[in-house]
């Protein structure tokens, strides 16, 4: 880990003094980023420097986006609401695909219940996932955002050129995919991993 830039000049590393429930702090400084043949499109390896920023420590969840959900249903209608709806894939262009979530007494819930509120909302569009940061932002008061491809990066592998954010060895019990449990491929709730 290291401040001190290729001129030999130092970046004092600043600390927050509180972080609220699911946040992380990556605090700024030079990183490796790139530079794994084995990654689908990597860049070649290049030391660079990012900023400190807050990351969620686990991806937002059915309950969070379904907050963000009703409160544009309340304040805006559902016109506006229906517009950051989740969507499956549509089986061809131009066709308006199916919404994951349903409205029920005049409020957005998921199909299955309060069983997948803590699993990762999925099928957005990096136009809804930007919806999502703006409301997040005006609602706590915080300037939240989606990260850049280099803040993902070091907060997944960290600044030690590691290729997995658990080291150079790939495990699938460390991650969920269709390999890492028994049963039916499923999407996994965000407290499994």
């Amino acid at each position: 880990w290291s401040t001190t830039s290729p001129d030999n000049e130092v970046t004092p590393v600043h600390l927050p003094t509180s972080l609220k429930h699911n946040e992380c702090y990556v605090p700024a400084s030079w990183f490796y980023a790139g530079g794994d043949p084995e990654a689908p499109n990597s860049k070649p390896e290049e030391r660079v420097w990012a900023d400190g920023f807050i990351i969620s420590q686990t991806p937002i969840t059915h309950s969070q986006y379904i907050e963000f959900l009703n409160d544009l249903l309340l304040e805006r209608g559902e016109e506006e609401a229906l517009r950051w709806v989740p969507r499956e894939q549509s089986n061809s262009e131009g066709e308006v695909a199916k919404s994951i979530y349903r409205i029920d007494n005049g409020v957005f819930s998921h199909p299955l219940g309060e069983t997948m509120n803590r699993h990762p909302v999925v099928h957005l569009t990096w136009h809804s996932a930007l919806a999502y940061a703006h409301w997040l932002s005006r609602k706590t008061g915080q300037p939240w955002r989606l990260p850049t491809e280099l803040e993902w990066e070091k907060a997944a592998r960290g600044v030690d050129r590691r290729r997995f954010p658990w080291g150079d060895d790939f495990d699938s019990s460390f991650c969920i995919m269709m390999n890492s449990h028994v049963g039916p491929r499923i999407i996994m709730s965000v407290d499994e991993n």
